[in-house]
């Protein structure tokens, strides 16, 4: 609740802070529009911005694929996501690291995860448009080892667990991903679109980092930068607008077609974004997300991953269920658009054990020509 306030104190300080320099700018630009342009292509340039460009038309940051552009429009995007991770959670339940280490050697503390991804899209006609993504990630975590030594008390030999802590880290290309988003039905008022396509292994999949066990020991399956899989993509975005209310859902499904190279892969995924967006001024909307995602275990097992050491090495404890809220501004400044959206995870179920608490900021710019 007080990561919701701050985040509420923001958006309102800046639509208040730019709120009339915004109207004002943006009612003599339309005005000078209108007075210079025949009105059939006014019209067709209101329709677009409608569709596309204007700032109620937006749906939070984080949601991939959200819309279409016209024959020959561009654009270009660059996002910036933080994610941190901690806490342990067992089925329901939270667990703590001393529980946890009776039945593991090594347990995650936390995990950062800092993503820059860089998109593309190209209307190839009015009906059909064209979508490529990569991102370089950088990964950080933080895990505590029980270490098992004998110490001499009173004359005897007592085993003692003495725990102890290390990082680990990875950094670099992360896997790709080409879409294809076809229009089904689209007016000034709605519109629904449906894309497929195919994620690329070209994220690595052989992260060592030096260990308390090993000077190269293999990363466990959160810290690697890939699947190392070819996964097909689809899935269906509908939008209904209403003068400043926007209301979104999008439904995602992300399958891998075969094992990988070490002989396993990742279990499919479903992910369900639902928004609310407002337009507060010309230029600037709030928007309020709650996504599903559902992920599946891993198939096969990494042969050189030992799954009784750590559970980040269990394929069997890689699949989820968890709700997700977050809260997001847009701004709109002629082709530019920079945006920011806060969320928090709740995990209502996981398989096995896994880190508990996500917490996600996601920064963006967006160019579109």
């Amino acid at each position: 609740m007080k990561h919701i306030l701050k985040q509420t104190v923001f958006c309102v300080f800046v639509s208040l802070s730019f709120n009339n320099a915004v109207i004002a700018a943006n009612n003599s630009h339309q005005g000078h529009q209108h007075n210079n342009k025949p009105h059939h292509q006014h019209n067709k340039h209101q329709h677009m911005d409608h569709s596309q460009h204007s700032v109620v038309s937006q749906a939070p940051i984080s949601v991939m694929a959200d819309h279409l552009h016209h024959k020959d429009g561009w654009m270009f995007s660059y996002r910036y996501m933080d994610m941190k991770m901690s806490g342990l959670q067992q089925g329901k339940d939270d667990i703590s690291h001393s529980d946890a280490l009776q039945k593991y050697m090594m347990l995650p503390k936390n995990m950062q995860m800092k993503m820059h991804m860089f998109g593309l899209m190209y209307g190839w006609s009015d009906e059909v448009t064209l979508m490529l993504m990569t991102h370089y990630l950088s990964n950080d975590m933080d895990s505590v080892m029980r270490m098992n030594n004998s110490a001499q008390n009173h004359g005897h030999m007592a085993d003692m667990n003495m725990p102890m802590m290390f990082s680990t880290s990875s950094s670099g290309l992360g896997d790709s991903k080409a879409l294809v988003l076809v229009n089904l039905v689209g007016t000034a008022d709605y519109r629904i679109h449906y894309q497929f396509g195919l994620s690329l292994p070209t994220g690595d999949i052989d992260q060592t980092a030096q260990t308390p066990m090993h000077q190269h020991a293999m990363l466990g399956y959160p810290m690697q930068l890939g699947t190392g899989t070819y996964n097909v993509l689809g899935g269906v975005t509908g939008v209904w607008q209403y003068q400043q209310l926007q209301l979104g859902s999008q439904l995602n499904f992300d399958s891998p077609l075969s094992d990988n190279e070490q002989n396993y892969k990742p279990g499919r995924e479903w992910r369900w974004h639902n928004w609310a967006g407002y337009q507060i001024t010309q230029c600037l909307n709030m928007t309020l997300r709650l996504t599903w995602l559902d992920k599946a275990n891993y198939s096969g097992q990494d042969p050189r991953l030992n799954p009784m050491m750590m559970p980040t090495a269990d394929p069997s404890a890689r699949g989820f269920e968890q709700i997700d809220i977050g809260l997001g501004v847009n701004y709109q400044i002629g082709q530019h658009r920079l945006s920011a959206e806060w969320s928090e995870a709740s995990q209502l179920k996981v398989d096995g054990m896994q880190m508990a608490n996500r917490e996600q900021l996601v920064f963006a710019w967006q160019l579109s020509f």
